[in-house]
């Protein structure tokens, strides 16, 4: 695995790329767009992602780990075993994302909006001051919520 600390990506264009095996320590990622990549055994630790860009991404094996991701968007993205773990991602928008064997461990999620989102066996704890729209669960989810479609809350 590269391990990188300290390093500064803002406004950084990551498009049509394959990240593996990448440790991303205390690095500014703010306002980075991150484009028809795939991003596979990374993790991001400590890292400021502050209005970053995922679109039409794939994220397998990864994990954000108190990263602080105010106000990221992230359109059409699966994310396939990322563990966001005491992430802040405030305002956050995540538009028609897939979300397959995820976990989201105490994340501050407050105003953040899930539209047109899929959870597949996904725990997601955090519910207060979401908004989902046009959401569904499979039933080894668990979004504390019962329902197999989410609308508007």
């Amino acid at each position: 695995m590269i391990s990188l600390q300290n390093q500064s990506f803002h406004r950084f264009n990551i498009i049509d790329t394959i990240m593996t095996r990448y440790k991303f320590i205390d690095c500014d990622f703010r306002g980075a767009r991150t484009r028809s990549s795939l991003i596979r055994n990374v993790i991001f630790e400590s890292c400021s992602m502050a209005t970053s860009q995922f679109l039409n991404c794939i994220l397998t094996n990864v994990t954000f780990q108190e990263n602080i991701l105010t106000g990221a968007t992230f359109e059409n993205v699966t994310f396939s075993n990322v563990t966001f773990h005491e992430t802040y991602m405030p305002a956050s928008k995540f538009s028609n994302c897939n979300f397959i064997n995820c976990s989201f461990i105490n994340p501050e999620l407050k105003k953040s909006h899930f539209d047109g989102c899929n959870f597949i066996d996904s725990v997601l704890k955090s519910l207060d001051s979401i908004i989902f729209e046009n959401c569904y669960s499979n039933s080894n989810s668990s979004i504390g919520i019962s329902l197999y479609k989410i609308g508007s809350m």
